[in-house]
């Protein structure tokens, strides 16, 4: 299927005869991309698409382990390591504040050079869920946390639009709130931007959610827990500008999806010009598409092995009371390895310094924690704007004028 440039642009142009064909899109792009990267399907698209401005949601994850659990006591102070470990719970809390239409420019990064003055995005959803294991095919209950497992969560995130590093800051203030260092009601805090604006935020959230009715999206943990959340305080921290903070580290965010119209969108898994079978066909080719899974697949087995040998060399490692490693051991302990005892409370050395969690087994040490309402705030976004303009803008715009007059052509006197 083609499009055309001219006449009739929303008209597809139909493939016909034999020599009039797509090309192998899926197969030719994996042949050339790294392993890590795969191509799972085309689509044809009309000459005005914008993927960026066509777009109707964007769905991010994170990912991130609940903190080592009180066996692994070997180093209090080791950088994946704090004094104790996240609360999920309070994370939720917290980020079901976020669902509805706030102002976030709090939680972001300023990009002067687009000049934005308006920060006001929708969160559609926002949910910590833990990370199921195996292979499901249908949706199950969470399972409870046993003492000794470092489970993997994930903060879904879903909304309109988001603007420059706000999910990482986003995960930045989660990360305080489950650490314990903040208060889940610091985020309504941090969307007050002027008084009263996280009260009219709530009041519009809770109308938009009831207009879903009986939908499965009202149904989620974080619309229940928005629904249940008292009325902002009167007397409640106001944010005209961001307080100083480090955002969560990049390497755990996924853009997991973006979503469009079906009349901007018609996914094809291979050369065939039509469009997908639905979910429900039980043929299966081994078209490139499917090649494409399965080289994912044998990615995934390897980097699933390669973290084994990791939680190996943890479980062989000095921990509790297991203070010096022996020179012989029993077939039948080295078979499947454990931990030894933790040490008791008692014996546990104390935290000369709090350990702020920042992602991806990274912390930052500190000899005393500042709330945010205490740190020093950053200048408005109205001035950076200024301050870009007035100088590298004034200065880009001087460059390109310079470039567009060498460009021209030059008047030639007969």
């Amino acid at each position: 299927m083609r499009w055309p440039n001219e006449e009739h642009p929303q008209v597809p142009i139909q493939l016909k005869g034999e020599h009039d064909e797509e090309l192998p899109y899926v197969a030719t792009l994996n042949r050339l991309l790294p392993p890590s990267i795969r191509v799972q399907a085309w689509s044809p698209v009309r000459p005005d698409f914008s993927a960026r401005f066509n777009c109707v949601y964007r769905h991010y994850k994170y990912f991130f382990t609940l903190g080592a659990p009180h066996t692994l006591t070997w180093q209090p102070e080791g950088p994946s390591q704090f004094s104790g470990r996240l609360n999920v719970d309070r994370m939720r809390d917290a980020a079901s504040r976020l669902v509805g239409e706030h102002d976030f420019r709090n939680m972001c990064k300023v990009d002067a050079s687009k000049q934005i003055t308006n920060f006001v995005r929708r969160i559609d959803g926002a949910t910590i869920d833990r990370v199921s294991t195996g292979w499901r095919t249908i949706v199950g209950d969470e399972v409870a946390t046993n003492d000794t497992d470092e489970p993997m969560y994930v903060l879904n995130l879903r909304g309109s639009a988001f603007l420059y590093h706000q999910v990482r800051n986003i995960m930045a203030i989660l990360f305080m709130v489950g650490a314990g260092l903040e208060k889940p009601d610091v985020v309504d805090e941090l969307v007050n931007v002027h008084q009263g604006a996280a009260a009219a935020d709530r009041m519009r959230a809770r109308t938009w959610i009831d207009s879903f009715g009986d939908h499965i999206d009202a149904q989620t943990t974080d619309k229940s827990l928005m629904r249940d959340l008292p009325e902002p305080h009167t007397d409640l921290t106001v944010y005209e500008t961001k307080p100083s903070f480090e955002m969560a580290a990049d390497r755990p965010l996924m853009l997991w999806e973006c979503g469009f119209r079906p009349t901007d969108l018609q996914w094809r898994a291979s050369a065939y010009a039509g469009a997908m079978p639905p979910p429900n066909h039980v043929k299966v080719d081994y078209t490139p598409s499917v090649r494409a899974t399965s080289q994912l697949h044998s990615l995934w087995t390897r980097e699933v092995i390669h973290a084994e040998l990791l939680r190996h060399c943890l479980l062989a490692s000095m921990t509790g009371e297991n203070t010096h490693l022996s020179s012989e051991s029993t077939f039948a302990e080295t078979r499947t390895p454990v931990l030894s005892p933790p040490l008791s409370s008692s014996e546990v050395p104390a935290l000369r310094a709090k350990l702020v969690p920042l992602g991806n087994g990274v912390v930052r040490p500190t000899t005393r924690y500042t709330a945010l309402a205490a740190r020093p705030r950053d200048v408005s976004a109205a001035e950076k704007n200024k301050k870009w303009r007035e100088g590298k803008g004034l200065r880009r715009a001087a460059r390109r004028a310079i470039t567009k007059k060498d460009e021209a052509p030059s008047e030639q006197t007969p």
